[in-house]
């Protein structure tokens, strides 16, 4: 029953996307399709993020088992497990401080838009409500500078930070002094609004950098760095190293002189080469443009005959899976 279910559901989600795709919008339209469309779509991406839950799943379960019978390379599972677990928490950690960054910046940005709209339609009634806002605001951001002003006061390795400290003091100060203008000439303030305008603004960027250089000094993002530019980074540029030996080693068997389709191709590859460098100018004048042709004209030929045929394999694929056919023919072998 179970997979009975699963092969209606997949022939459905063909068909509806299949249709969607080919009929025009005024059918669409026509049927009221259109008002679900984004829910439909929204539904399906949702099943496919499973994947990622099935996956973490996966490699619990196989690497887990490993690790728990000790079978063989089961260090390099526990290894596997713990770069995961470590990741995970360091990233998790990473995107609350972010979140946080953007909150408190975001306060500051809503009191620009806030004052733009007071500017815009003369709400004299609400300019009260600003200048308390921008007290709150004030006093909030003084009492994280005086926080991070003994962070750093005596730390001469952070001059970046303390130089951000700075900035956002002097930004700090342009704002309280433009409120307090701002509140003498409540009735005559066409000037002022936008310099109050203009001191939120500068303000809202010298605090947000403020706080993501004091972010870039912490321990969970310089563990974050080591994790991704110190390990990972590193220990893929490592990997694809490797690969070009794997890719020298497949040349030397492709252009060897065997047989006339081989001949072909390393002339084609002489002349390319050739062609690219001023040696290959000094043999032969002509040589740069013939290698233009090889490139344009039979090179182009040859990718789209390949990719046409990875196309139509697609297509067929895509049609199995949405019949279901694949999944028949797996449990027939299995059987």
């Amino acid at each position: 029953m179970r997979n009975k279910i699963i092969k209606i559901f997949t022939f459905l989600g063909g068909i509806y996307f299949f249709l969607e795709f080919l009929l025009s919008k005024e059918i669409i339209e026509s049927i009221g399709v259109d008002k679900y469309h984004e829910n439909i779509t929204n539904g399906f991406v949702l099943i496919g993020t499973m994947a990622f839950g099935l996956g973490i799943i996966n490699l619990l379960t196989i690497h887990g088992s490993k690790i728990i019978f000790k079978r063989k390379g089961w260090f390099n599972s526990a290894g596997l497990i713990f770069g995961l677990v470590l990741t995970t928490f360091v990233g998790l950690n990473q995107w609350k401080d972010e979140l946080a960054i953007q909150n408190k910046a975001k306060n500051i940005s809503n009191l620009v838009l806030f004052a733009k709209e007071i500017e815009k339609n003369n709400l004299n009634d609400k300019k009260n409500l600003l200048l308390s806002e921008v007290n709150k605001a004030s006093s909030l951001i003084n009492d994280d500078l005086k926080i991070l002003n003994e962070k750093y006061d005596d730390e001469t390795n952070n001059q970046a930070v303390i130089a951000q400290i700075k900035l956002t003091k002097e930004a700090l100060g342009s704002i309280n002094n433009s409120h307090k203008l701002y509140a003498d000439n409540i009735t005559n303030s066409d000037d002022l609004y936008k310099n109050v305008n203009t001191a939120l603004l500068d303000l809202s960027v010298a605090y947000s950098e403020l706080l993501r250089k004091d972010l870039n000094q912490s321990l969970n993002n310089r563990l974050w760095d080591y994790l991704f530019n110190g390990l990972f980074v590193a220990l893929g540029s490592a990997m694809f190293s490797l690969l070009g030996l794997y890719i020298a080693a497949a040349a030397y068997r492709a252009f060897r002189i065997k047989t006339l389709e081989s001949a072909l191709m390393m002339l084609a590859a002489i002349t390319v080469m050739l062609g690219q460098i001023p040696f290959g100018v000094w043999l032969y004048e002509d040589l740069p443009a013939i290698r233009l042709w090889l490139m344009e004209v039979p090179s182009s030929g040859a990718f789209r005959a390949i990719k046409i045929g990875s196309a139509t394999a697609a297509l067929v694929m895509a049609i199995r899976m949405w019949l279901s056919i694949e999944s028949d023919f797996s449990a027939k072998k299995n059987v």
